[in-house]
């Protein structure tokens, strides 16, 4: 609640997309800190802040013509992609908690083709 208070605080959609890039960052290090140290409870609920945020941003960057910040979160999101996908190897195949987080790396490439789009 605090973190969409200060969101809509912010007064300008650039301010409102560097802190949803700084809420991101913060979700995915949540999520390789809960992975790394096998505390695998909050799985779902991580998984889908992250994939909310990330969705917002690109909306709000897409709604807003922020052009210049395009590249920087096309590589924030390979970047988390690139971080991501050795975390799956901590799960076995069938583990319904990888299927979250393969789940964030596949929307992370949807999200980068909707920032590629004209």
């Amino acid at each position: 609640m605090q973190e969409k208070t200060i969101l809509e605080m912010k007064s300008s959609p650039q301010a409102k997309a560097d802190y949803l890039i700084y809420l991101l960052e913060q979700r995915a290090r949540e999520i390789e800190q809960m992975i790394l140290s096998r505390n695998f409870e909050y799985t779902l609920e991580s998984s889908l802040r992250y994939s909310s945020t990330a969705g917002q941003l690109t909306e709000m960057v897409s709604q807003n013509d922020l052009n210049d910040k395009k590249q920087i979160i096309l590589q924030i999101f390979n970047t988390h992609k690139t971080r991501f996908k050795p975390l799956l190897d901590h799960f076995p195949m069938d583990n319904t908690e990888r299927k979250y987080l393969e789940d964030d790396i596949n929307y992370l490439t949807i999200y980068a083709d909707q920032l590629t789009k004209p």
